[in-house]
C-alpha cells in the first residue's frame, strides 16, 4: 500500500476541509449524516496536529533564511495582488484574499499554500472567480506576477515541506496519534464524497482530482507550521459539471 508523507496526510485533510464551504458539497452530504458538527470536529482534528507540529519542530540554523524568502514573498506578492486587483477587479479582489491576511515567520506556511492555490484558481476560472478569473491572472502576470515567480513560490514551499527536523520521541508519539485520528475522520467523509459527488469542480475543491506529487510513497515527517489555523475560504455555488 502506498504510504503517504504525514505532512501530506495533514494537506489533504486541510484541502477536504476548505472544500466542505462550497454549498454544492454541503447540499451533497447533507443527507448523509453530514452537519456543522462534522466540519467543526475536521477543524479541530486539524488545529491540532498543526499546532502540536508547529510546537515540536526544530529546524536546523541553515534554514533562517529560508523563513527569511517566504516572509518577502508573500509580503510582497499579497501587496501587489491585493492593490491590482481591487480596482479593475474588485469581486474577485474580495474572493481572493478572503479570510486570507499576511502573516510572519512560520505562520506563513498556509497563508501561502492558499494564496498559491487560488492562483491556479484564478487561470483556471474555477469557482468563484468565475469567466473573469484567467483575465485577473494575466493583469497580475502584467504585474510581475508572472507563472515563474509563482513557481518560485511553490519552491519555497516544497523546501520547507523537505527540509530536516527533530522531533523528540514524546511528541512524535503524539503527533502521529493526532494525524492518525484526523486521517481517520478524513477518510470517513472523502469517501462518502467521492461516491455521492459527481461534479468535478466539486471534487476538485475537495482535493481530489489534482496531481499528487511523485515522492509521496516516501514516509518522512515534514513541516506543518500553523498556529493559528488559518480561517477557511469562502465558496460560492457552482454548477456540476
Amino acid at each position: 500500500m502506498t504510504k503517504l508523507k504525514v505532512s501530506h496526510k495533514t494537506y489533504r485533510s486541510f484541502e477536504f476541509i476548505v472544500g466542505l464551504r462550497h454549498p454544492g458539497v454541503v447540499t451533497a452530504l447533507v443527507p448523509y449524516g453530514y452537519s456543522p458538527e462534522v466540519a467543526a470536529e475536521g477543524v479541530e482534528l486539524l488545529k491540532r496536529v498543526t499546532l502540536l507540529s508547529h510546537d515540536s519542530f526544530d529546524l536546523p540554523d541553515t534554514s533562517t533564511n529560508l523563513w527569511k524568502r517566504l516572509d518577502h514573498f508573500e509580503s510582497l506578492w499579497f501587496r501587489v495582488s491585493r492593490s491590482s486587483l481591487a480596482r479593475r477587479f474588485p469581486v474577485i479582489a474580495a474572493h481572493f484574499f478572503a479570510n486570507l491576511a499576511q502573516a510572519d515567520g512560520k505562520r506563513t506556511t498556509f497563508g501561502l499554500i492558499t494564496f498559491l492555490d487560488r492562483l491556479r484558481a484564478l487561470a483556471a476560472g474555477e469557482a468563484p472567480f468565475g469567466a473573469e478569473g484567467p483575465q485577473a491572472r494575466a493583469l497580475l502576470r502584467e504585474r510581475g506576477l508572472t507563472d515563474e515567480v509563482e513557481q518560485e513560490g511553490q519552491a519555497l514551499i516544497d523546501q520547507l515541506t523537505t527540509a530536516a527536523i527533530n522531533i523528540n520521541s514524546d511528541h512524535r508519539t503524539e503527533l502521529e496519534a493526532a494525524e492518525a485520528v484526523l486521517w481517520n475522520w478524513y477518510t470517513d467523509w472523502s469517501g462518502i464524497a467521492r461516491a455521492v459527488i459527481k461534479s468535478k469542480g466539486q471534487l476538485r475543491a475537495l482535493g481530489f482530482r489534482k496531481a499528487r506529487p511523485s515522492s509521496e510513497e516516501e514516509e518522512v515527517l515534514v513541516i506543518e507550521p500553523g498556529d493559528p489555523l488559518p480561517a477557511l475560504p469562502a465558496k460560492e455555488p457552482q454548477a456540476a459539471e
